[in-house]
């Protein structure tokens, strides 16, 4: 008997009927605007890291050229 019963309350692709109560509304939606945030987020650092890693490769590149303070006279060779 208990059979029947749960096999009338699933749909016909074998899960549970999804439930529209105001509630269950309410918890999709705080959690789809979770989940947009977190990716914002992500995407965020993402691009800090980039435009950070972009920084450091180019303050290495410019750390290997000699650089002079004193003169702008040529170095004699």
């Amino acid at each position: 008997m208990m059979k029947q019963k749960s096999d009338k309350s699933r749909s016909s692709n074998g899960q549970q009927p999804q439930s529209n109560s105001a509630r269950d509304r309410e918890l999709r939606t705080t959690l789809i605007k979770h989940q947009l945030k977190n990716s914002q987020t992500a995407l965020k650092v993402g691009k800090d890291y980039n435009k950070f890693s972009q920084n450091y490769t180019a303050m290495e590149i410019s750390a290997d050229t000699p650089m002079t303070y004193e003169s702008h006279d040529e170095e004699p060779e």
